[in-house]
């Protein structure tokens, strides 16, 4: 069975094949789908790297394809945290670009609360994990510059998360104003009223 192939089976398999072998086996991986292709093009392009194919399957795990709205077992949130793995394994020292999307990841499920609804605690649970992954990054004083320039982000988020169930908009905002404060920024967010 293929799936009892062992990685140090494959890799002696692999140390058999010449130049041109390997290059026709990565091409027919990168062929084989959408994103084998967006995991090479990360790992070996020099640069900027592109996030709108991640972004799009960001949006396709919390949105159906339909413009009415999640449908058929939508929100997959499972799918969603599983592009932010594949593209932090791909792009392990990019940083930037990996908090790009796990902001991308909380604002799209912020923005289907929004649309249609409050959910329910583990879809919040979900974007909750990601939001303190993000906060224990930025808020490490060696982080100000990534801080500064997530900021217009984040003030957008703190709006757009208010008012939800579950605790999402305190715990999200207690997060964000965390973040602020140990940049020394105390009056970034307005005052809460209890």
């Amino acid at each position: 069975m293929a799936s009892d192939i062992s990685w140090s089976e494959i890799k002696k398999e692999l140390a058999l094949l010449n130049q041109q072998e390997m290059l026709s086996l990565i091409k027919d991986l990168h062929d084989a789908s959408a994103s084998n292709k967006t995991f090479l093009q990360a790992r070996l392009l020099k640069g900027e790297v592109v996030l709108d194919d991640y972004e799009v399957r960001i949006y396709t795990a919390f949105f159906s394809r339909s413009k009415h709205g999640p449908t058929d077992g939508y929100p997959k949130l499972r799918e969603g945290k599983a592009v932010l793995s594949e593209f932090k394994k791909a792009r392990p020292s990019d940083l930037r670009n990996y908090l790009d999307l796990q902001l991308y990841y909380i604002e799209t499920g912020t923005s289907l609360t929004r649309q249609y609804g409050d959910m329910y605690e583990s879809f919040y649970d979900s974007l909750l994990s990601v939001m303190g992954e993000v906060a224990k990054v930025l808020e490490k004083p060696e982080n100000h510059t990534l801080y500064t320039y997530f900021l217009p982000r984040l003030k957008h988020l703190y709006r757009d998360g208010d008012g939800f169930g579950w605790g999402y908009s305190d715990e999200l905002q207690d997060s964000l104003e965390s973040i602020a404060e140990a940049h020394g920024d105390t009056n970034v967010y307005p005052k809460r009223s209890w």
